[in-house]
């Protein structure tokens, strides 16, 4: 989706402002997190939401 609108500045900086890191996602952000949960501590995390690359 951002794709599309990656040339329009406006329709970048919005969703940025409201995320933890305040840039859009990573590649590499959501590949840690995968590799958590897949893990044996990423138990329990069911239903939970997750914030790749927050910490």
């Amino acid at each position: 989706m951002i794709g599309a609108c990656a040339d329009v500045p406006e329709a970048v900086a919005a969703p940025e402002s409201i995320t933890a890191l305040g840039r859009m996602g990573l590649p590499e952000d959501i590949a840690d997190m995968v590799g958590f949960l897949a893990g044996p501590r990423g138990r329990g995390g069911a239903g939970a939401r997750g914030r790749g690359g927050a910490g």
